[in-house]
């Protein structure tokens, strides 16, 4: 038998087809090879284009929700987990928690104590609270809903998210509503003390003038009663601008010779004049003017006219009462003083009611004469006013 030599035909030809067989596995392997990485690229690309699909959808999604965060007509603010540093917030938080330029850093100091109180809390849920924000200009009452949230249950600690309205409308509503009431209630309480007053004050002045002129008095007596009779008169005016503020009776109208309306006014006011040191005198009055009015009203108003001019007439000076006819048909009433006048300032305020400008009297005078003249279809105004003095104009319709 022949040795087993590498050059034997036999051996070689055994050699080559191990190695014909090896290099047919070799290529069936390298094939499947191929395949598995044509299969996993398409994969991995089929992989990809899911991916960047999931992407785009998940960045459409971010935008939406951007822009609903950002339409959304309240506050949202998410906080870290110690409640003081915000992490996103919208346009009108911005607007309602931070001054424009302002230091965005920190949350306001009032919020963060709403979120302190909420992790003060046992369980969860949520609180809602009321808090007055200075720091922006205006101010701002807000309505504070403070939210625990976990974003992961690996998460130790919960973050904080803030759902802010801006409440100030609605503050100021519920304020101005508490103030008619309370104006109701003083209304209704004004109305009652004066009527309640009234009659002791009439009694009081129908005596004073039988002291007058009944009494036998004389000297430093008069005087006195002189001085009694201007404070009830005062008195009795100012119970009728209450009433004729806060009640609305309805006009009781007739025919009116103005002349001696207005006399009847002067004589009504001359003790008051006289306890002021102050002459009052009605100068140059048309005896044919005729109106037609409520001569309780209009009373009020002449009453209301001079007693400013009373008060801001300087002694012995003149405060003169005149009516006539005017230019355009109405009868003209005009009361001049020779006070200090009114200033710039105060003129558009004077028929404000509750305006006083040195704030020693109700302000409710003028308006009062303002209400009633108007509602005899009439004006009243401001003539003239300086340092000199003022005259107050009142033009009634004329018969």
């Amino acid at each position: 038998m022949p040795p087993a030599n590498a050059s034997n035909p036999e051996v070689l030809l055994a050699r080559f087809d191990e190695f014909i067989e090896s290099a047919s596995r070799l290529e069936t392997s390298h094939r499947e090879l191929q395949d598995e990485v044509v299969r996993l690229r398409r994969e991995l690309e089929d992989r990809n284009l899911a991916l960047e699909k999931s992407l785009r959808e998940v960045e459409s999604t971010r935008q939406v929700l951007l822009r609903l965060l950002e339409a959304l007509p309240c506050g949202v603010v998410l906080l870290d987990t110690a409640g003081e540093k915000p992490l996103i917030a919208n346009p009108e938080a911005q607007r309602l928690l931070w001054p424009a330029g302002g230091n965005r850093t920190y949350v306001p100091l009032p919020l963060q104590y709403v979120v302190q109180r909420s992790m003060s809390g046992t369980t969860d849920a949520s609180i809602e609270e009321e808090v007055y924000n200075d720091t922006t200009n205006p101010p701002h009452w807000l309505a504070v809903r403070a939210t625990r949230v976990m974003f992961s249950s690996h998460a130790p600690e919960a973050h904080h998210l803030l759902i802010i309205q801006n409440i100030s409308t609605q503050k100021t509503v519920e304020e101005e509503r508490e103030r008619a009431r309370n104006s109701l209630a003083l209304a209704e309480m004004s109305s009652v003390l004066a009527h309640e007053i009234r009659n002791p004050l009439g009694a009081m002045e129908l005596f004073i003038s039988l002291l007058q002129t009944q009494g036998n008095l004389n000297g430093e007596c008069l005087e006195w009663t002189n001085q009694l009779s201007a404070g009830v008169r005062t008195m009795t005016a100012l119970v009728g601008n209450v009433l004729q503020t806060y009640t609305s009776g309805r006009l009781n109208t007739s025919r009116m010779q103005l002349s001696s309306f207005l006399y009847d006014c002067a004589q009504f006011l001359e003790p008051m004049a006289q306890a002021s040191s102050l002459t009052l005198r009605c100068d140059g009055i048309d005896a044919e003017v005729q109106i037609k009015g409520d001569e309780q009203a209009l009373r009020q108003v002449i009453v209301n006219l001079c007693m400013n001019s009373i008060r801001h007439s300087p002694e012995a000076s003149l405060i003169a009462i005149s009516a006539a006819r005017h230019e355009n048909g109405a009868v003209r009433i005009c009361i001049s003083d020779q006070g200090c006048g009114i200033s710039a300032e105060h003129l558009p305020h004077i028929f404000e009611a509750g305006f006083s400008a040195n704030g020693r009297s109700s302000g409710l005078g003028l308006a009062v004469c303002q209400r009633i003249v108007e509602a005899h279809g009439g004006t009243i105004g401001v003539l003239n006013s300086s340092s000199q003095g003022t005259t107050m104009c009142v033009e009634l319709p004329a018969l």
